[in-house]
């Protein structure tokens, strides 16, 4: 019985129309050999369920054109879903994510099979170049699905410029959040960031996730320019509110729930609307890049810029650091009185010196606490609390324990706190 949400059982059709086109891909592949299987099989369970937005989106937006239902619509439906598994693929590999729906990313994946086989070579090159191509395989099949949907050969011709305008546009939006993490913050004012994280998520996600399918949809209907302008800005609104639903999740959603790690975009330095506006609540922080400062210190080109000079009074003069350094190293130590009819004495390596700070090391997790801010490093894998968003100092942060629970008892201790 279909669902009351989705009369036309659009998911289960859609679903059969997928499974369907890889049996034929995979028969075409298979005399290469069977290691690609490697490549297929886990693009295969990645296109296995899922909400089916884009699909969605297109199938009604052929729809809203006045048209009846067609099985033709079902496999442009299906290839929207191809180009989003290829996104999806290479968006984990920028991000270096560890899981996807609840089960590894696929360049987790090969890299594990990698390392079970005892294989030579790097397991983690090994993992990104096969999601790469296993990526780029996506968006060959994505294309051949449309072509060969079985519409109006008029009505795919119709469609192709905004077909191909949503493959260009997603490209070059993932390079535009790349740069965007990459550029400092601290000489734009906070309605700059905002506006500027916006402009990433309307052409890295808002666009290709509902606006761009249901206008090829409603293109290959043949709409109206009308209607097509109404349903632009209904898609990049809904898309734009998606997103920023998305980021929220990304930092308190429940990774059992999203089937995604909580933290990844905050731990990438992601410039997402949500950060942008948290900054714009803490008044006595700014930035330079991605670390925080305190407003009025002076970023030095010393060791230990972007302190305020009285957090640095614990370092000592300059010739003492550089006294210590030798010791640490392990070389001789000069007497006092220099060579003055007396051998310099010598002493092996010293324990460094503790640092004046205050820190909380997990030795398999993700916290670290250091001078006011909150530097977020991978930890174990395994489940872990939903994170707590926070300022610490005016920073946002994200407070979040990746140790397992077998880990988590006698491996914590603080630091203490020297002069």
């Amino acid at each position: 019985m279909p669902h009351p949400l989705d009369p036309a059982d659009l998911r289960s059709r859609v679903q059969d129309r997928i499974d369907t086109e890889l049996d034929r891909w995979e028969v075409e592949l298979a005399e290469i050999g069977p290691d690609v299987a490697d490549l297929t099989g886990p693009v295969r369970t990645l296109l296995q369920g899922g909400k089916r937005l884009r699909a969605g989106f297109a199938y009604w937006g052929w729809r809203a054109a006045g048209r009846d239902d067609d099985e033709g619509a079902i496999s442009l439906a299906a290839s929207m879903e191809l180009f989003r598994a290829a996104a999806l693929i290479h968006d984990d590999v920028m991000d270096d994510s560890e899981t996807r729906r609840g089960k590894p990313a696929m360049h987790r994946a090969l890299a594990r099979a990698h390392g079970e086989r005892l294989w030579h070579g790097d397991p983690d090159r090994f993992g990104v170049a096969g999601a790469i191509l296993a990526g780029n395989l996506c968006l060959g099949w994505c294309d051949d699905l449309y072509a060969d949907s079985g519409l109006p050969p008029q009505a795919l011709t119709a469609a192709r410029p905004a077909f191909e305008r949503m493959r260009g546009q997603l490209m070059a939006g993932q390079f535009l959040d790349i740069v965007t993490s990459m550029r400092p913050w601290h000489r734009l004012d906070d309605a700059e960031r905002i506006e500027r994280s916006r402009h990433v998520i309307r052409y890295k996600s808002a666009k290709y996730s509902i606006e761009h399918p249901l206008l090829i949809g409603a293109t290959a209907g043949g709409a109206s320019e009308s209607d097509l302008a109404a349903l632009s800005r209904y898609g990049l609104a809904l898309g734009e509110a998606f997103q920023l639903r998305d980021d929220v999740l990304g930092v308190f959603g429940d990774p059992e729930v999203t089937g995604k790690p909580a933290g990844d975009d905050l731990r990438e330095g992601k410039r997402t609307v949500l950060i942008a506006r948290a900054l714009a609540g803490a008044d006595d922080i700014t930035t330079t890049g991605d670390r925080p400062v305190a407003r009025g210190a002076r970023p030095g080109r010393r060791r230990g810029r972007g302190l305020p000079r009285a957090d640095r009074r614990h370092r000592g003069p300059r010739r003492c650091r550089v006294r210590h350094r030798r010791r640490r190293r392990g070389g001789p130590r000069r007497s006092r009185r220099g060579d003055r009819g007396r051998r310099p004495r010598t002493v092996g390596p010293r324990r460094p010196r503790r640092r004046h700070h205050r820190a909380l090391h997990l030795t398999k997790g993700a916290l670290h606490l250091r001078k006011g801010a909150l530097h977020l490093t991978k930890g174990a894998s395994g489940p872990r609390p939903p994170p707590v968003l926070l300022l610490v100092v005016g920073h946002p942060a994200v407070i979040s324990c990746s140790m397992p629970a077998s880990t988590q008892h006698g491996h914590a201790h603080r630091t203490r706190a020297t002069r």
